[in-house]
């Protein structure tokens, strides 16, 4: 028995359906994937950001310790270790400039950090900010 030619019209258009309905799906679906890598990138470029503001900030409390101890403080180049900063290495330069030598006037301190330090520079954030800071009267840590 010869099947019908309408029962093979029907079967060849739930294939097309079939076929089209998976594709729709298949689109979706790599779109979602897409959106996820993409927010994925978004974040790990968020915690570099937000590690390299904090490394800004750990460099000036690092400058302000060195010039309570040290007066002639001039700046360092500080390299932290992979594992004291989750797996990769940052870097922090300090320099700190007197506005006017011999006056008791603030200093310019910059700070700058790049983080991870180590790797593909595309993938670095750095960021960079400048203080001002008073010299203390004395080195026995009181605030000025």
């Amino acid at each position: 028995m010869r099947p019908s030619s309408s029962r093979t019209d029907r079967q060849g258009g739930a294939a097309l359906v079939a076929l089209v309905c998976l594709s729709v799906i298949v689109l979706v679906v790599a779109g979602l994937i897409r959106l996820g890598a993409d927010r994925a990138e978004h974040l790990l470029a968020l915690e570099r950001e937000s590690q390299a503001l904090w490394l800004v900030e750990a460099g000036l409390e690092r400058a302000a310790a060195q010039l309570r101890v040290d007066p002639s403080y001039e700046g360092e180049t500080w390299t932290l270790p992979p594992e004291a900063l989750g797996g990769r290495e940052g870097t922090v330069t300090i320099e700190v400039e007197e506005t006017d030598p011999g006056a008791d006037q603030p200093l310019t301190v910059r700070v700058r950090a790049d983080y991870p330090s180590d790797g593909d520079p595309s993938h670095r954030a750095r960021r960079s900010k400048v203080f001002q800071v008073r010299p203390t009267a004395g080195t026995d840590g009181g605030d000025s």
